[in-house]
C-alpha cells in the first residue's frame, strides 16, 4: 500500500484500509489519524476508554 491510506466502502460507509501486519510493526505505515490515536493513548499513561464513532 506504500503508506498512502486506501479508501474503501464497507456496509455503505467510507473506511480507510490499513496495511497487513508485518514483522516490524512500523507505525509509519498507518494513516495519520491512526498514529494520532496511538500517541493520545500512550500519553494517557493508563487505561483509556473509547467511545463509539459515527
Amino acid at each position: 500500500m506504500g503508506g498512502v491510506p486506501v479508501k474503501a466502502e464497507v456496509a455503505g460507509r467510507a473506511v480507510l484500509l490499513i496495511p497487513h501486519r508485518g514483522e516490524t510493526g512500523d507505525e509509519a505505515a498507518l494513516p495519520a489519524d491512526y498514529r494520532r490515536i496511538l500517541a493520545i493513548v500512550r500519553a494517557a499513561g493508563g487505561p483509556v476508554q473509547g467511545k463509539g464513532g459515527g
